[in-house]
């Protein structure tokens, strides 16, 4: 993702909403480097959009494009440049044709693109990320609950003293969807600890049966590659589906699992 010049966004904001300006970009640049929106973060698109100096300055000069003739071909990019400033429309700056307003002799019209150049500047990474992280796929999350006495009971009857997820790698993966945008997720490498033992239940995960309970598991995304360790200290993987994962295991998984081998595997893209 690109850039962003902190300064330069940060020059557009006063008071509080140069504060609250602080914080959405540290929280948009802590989405960037994870590549997908963090919780909480999504306030960012709100907070910046509350630009107010450039706001006060694009008033100060009036409604400019209503000096310009409706004949005028600029007449609506100046508009859309004058709405940029205001409300900080910072998604939509690629509808402007800055040349063709440029090309224009009323002085307020130049005075306004001047004010327009520099929020755009600072802004446009801003919209490029933004629509980057929103069009990502976020990852999994797997959230560890303890098991029940009586899924403790199931679990010592495995001969099974710890359970868990099978360690992932993510690396990125796109494709580009009908509307032409590139649409961004990851793919999980599995990690199976040295020396996993595999296919040592009575089910199978290739005849699509959750090696659990042995119900046929059709939803590609709903598997979860888990690590039985026996008393012995043996790693023994299981391939589970998300209900077994919960009910059995004590582990909760929320969103999509897209995996490099396995039920379903995805080619690595990208």
């Amino acid at each position: 993702m690109t850039n962003i010049n902190r300064a330069a966004v940060l020059a557009h904001f006063s008071g509080k909403s140069f504060q609250n300006a602080i914080a959405a970009l540290d929280n948009l640049e802590a989405s960037i480097e994870a590549g997908e929106w963090v919780p909480g973060s999504r306030t960012a698109k709100a907070a910046l959009n509350k630009s107010n100096l450039a706001a006060k300055a694009a008033k100060a000069l009036g409604e400019v494009h209503k000096g310009v003739s409706y004949k005028d071909p600029a007449r609506d990019h100046v508009f859309s440049m004058w709405m940029a400033l205001t409300y900080g429309q910072y998604t939509r700056l690629d509808r402007i044709d800055l040349p063709l307003v440029l090309a224009s002799t009323d002085k307020d019209v130049l005075k306004l693109a001047k004010l327009y150049v520099a929020y755009s500047d600072a802004f446009a990474p801003i919209g490029e990320a933004i629509q980057a992280l929103d069009n990502a796929i976020p990852k999994p999350v797997f959230t560890a609950m303890g098991a029940s006495p009586t899924v403790t009971k199931i679990i010592e009857a495995l001969g099974v003293v710890k359970v868990d997820v099978c360690p992932i790698e993510w690396i990125k993966g796109s494709y580009t969807n009908k509307k032409g945008e590139t649409i961004t997720y990851r793919i999980g490498v599995l990690k199976w600890p040295t020396g996993t033992k595999h296919g040592t239940s009575r089910f199978t995960m290739n005849a699509c049966q959750c090696e659990a309970c042995g119900h046929g598991i059709r939803n590609p995304f709903n598997w979860i590659p888990l690590v039985l360790t026996a008393g012995d200290g043996t790693p023994k993987a299981l391939w589970v589906g998300r209900d077994c994962a919960q009910t059995l295991f004590g582990i909760k998984m929320t969103g999509d699992l897209v995996l490099n081998e396995g039920p379903g595997a995805k080619k690595m893209e990208g």
